[in-house]
C-alpha cells in the first residue's frame, strides 16, 4: 500500500483522477500534460486506462469514499 501511495503523490493522481475517470468511461477529450508521466508508468495507454490504471483509481475511489472527500 506504501507504494500506491507513493506513485499517486509522486504523479499527482488525486489531483488527476478526473481525467482517470474519464479514461475509464471512455469520454476521455483532452488528456493533460501529464497523460505522458501516467502512460510510462503503465496507467494509461491511448486514451485508455491499463489494468495497473484501474487497479490506481480503484485504490483512489476507495481512499476518497473512506476519508468521506467528494469527487
Amino acid at each position: 500500500m506504501g507504494e500506491l501511495i507513493a506513485l499517486i503523490e509522486r504523479l499527482d493522481l488525486a489531483k488527476g483522477l478526473p481525467y482517470l475517470l474519464a479514461a475509464r468511461a471512455g469520454e476521455l477529450e483532452n488528456p493533460p500534460v501529464a497523460w505522458l508521466m501516467w502512460e510510462q508508468e503503465g496507467l494509461v495507454e491511448g486514451r485508455g486506462l491499463t489494468a495497473k490504471g484501474e487497479a490506481v483509481v480503484h485504490h483512489l475511489l476507495g481512499l476518497a469514499e473512506a476519508l468521506d472527500v467528494a469527487i
